[in-house]
């Protein structure tokens, strides 16, 4: 994770001095966000029936870094980068020794950080109306530690880096006020879970590698930034599918969804 954070920091220092290089007219904003998440999370078996189904409130913490060039500033260069953490109710079952499931209820913990770089054109429609059409790379990567806490505990690390397509549409009545929606595709492009286990007739751990399907996300945002003060609400959701299978593990077919809110203040830098 701290690799990711390192790469991150570097391209966006790299995008800053490229701007502050030019001789164009830039606009800096920086802002940081808190929000909460509503999370869900559920597997469901090949012919329907729902086997786990996990749901909670997670924190976030958020920040964006945007950049306008060109004197009419047109081009967007943006940064995004968030992390969430907190802990979700696991409803679902628990495998027996002897091959059995018995319903289990416990504690999900949620960490993980997304990050991506989007650019983008904006299309003025009329005074105050703009739309910009988007491109760009993103990765996440998260850990589920089912049972948090608990004897049974194990944590699941998921990685998955994909590209992403969207439209953003800004509505300014006035100087101080700007309204936003935003709708996105991520089309994964590579998509891994990894489990460490330990086989009771084995006392090293070894590895599951298990291949997600590249199915796509849809992530949807609206927004109001009044002065410097921003709040924002988003909603996504995630069709995973079954994965592949190693020495008979898997994931079933699995959805997650999130809704969420962020509030934010942003700082400007105009050159």
């Amino acid at each position: 994770m701290n690799k990711i954070v390192s790469v991150l920091f570097f391209c966006m220092c790299l995008i800053h001095s490229t701007f502050d290089a030019s001789a164009q007219a830039t606009n800096v904003n920086i802002t940081p966000y808190l929000g909460v998440q509503n999370f869900r999370w559920i597997e469901s078996e090949d012919y329907g029936e729902r086997i786990v189904e996990e749901s909670g409130f997670l924190n976030t913490v958020q920040l964006q870094s945007q950049l306008l060039l060109t004197p009419q500033k047109k081009v967007l260069f943006e940064v995004d980068i968030r992390y969430s953490f907190g802990k979700t109710n696991y409803d679902g079952y628990l495998l027996l020794n002897d091959g059995n499931q018995t319903p289990f209820k416990t504690n999900t913990g949620y960490s993980g950080i997304e990050a991506s770089v989007l650019v983008g054109y904006a299309v003025t429609l009329s005074n105050g109306v703009r739309l910009y059409p988007l491109a760009g790379t993103g990765l996440e990567f998260w850990q589920r530690h089912l049972d948090k806490g608990g004897s049974m505990g194990y944590t699941e690390n998921f990685r998955v880096f994909h590209a992403n397509v969207g439209l953003r549409a800004e509505y300014s009545p006035s100087k101080h006020i700007e309204i936003s929606t935003s709708g996105m595709v991520k089309q994964p492009l590579s998509a891994f879970l990894t489990i460490p286990i330990q086989f009771s007739d084995n006392t090293e751990v070894s590895e599951l590698h298990l291949i997600l399907p590249k199915n796509s996300s849809w992530q949807f945002n609206a927004g109001i930034k009044i002065f410097n003060f921003s709040i924002e609400a988003y909603y996504d959701t995630w069709e995973l599918g079954k994965s592949s299978e190693d020495r008979g593990f898997y994931l079933p077919t699995t959805n997650r969804t999130r809704k969420g809110i962020i509030v934010g203040y942003s700082i400007s830098i105009a050159k």
